[in-house]
């Protein structure tokens, strides 16, 4: 178990481990990753990448294939990575 700083978030930890105790298999099947967000893909790729202003501008516009909007402003989220990963390198397709 990790060791953690604070006991509040240790028994807190402790307690939903408890009440959700299961197999791994069952923790396994009813674990789900994420979204990942425009941001987190750029980052990941920011040397081969355009500059994040003009990928955002073309998020903006929804001339950004692969990518949706989210509920907060400049939140997006990758729905096709590979279709985006393209056009945050060459730009989008006109």
């Amino acid at each position: 178990m990790v060791k953690l700083k604070h006991r509040h978030l240790a028994s807190a930890l402790s307690a939903y481990e408890d009440e959700n105790s299961s197999s791994s298999s069952e923790l396994c099947s009813a674990t789900y990753a994420p979204n990942v967000t425009l941001i987190a893909l750029w980052l990941r790729h920011k040397s081969e990448c355009r500059s994040i202003s003009d990928i955002l501008l073309d998020a903006r516009t929804d001339n950004l294939p692969g990518v949706t909007a989210g509920i907060l402003p400049d939140q997006f989220t990758i729905t096709n990575k590979s279709a985006a990963l393209a056009a945050m390198r060459k730009g989008p397709s006109k």
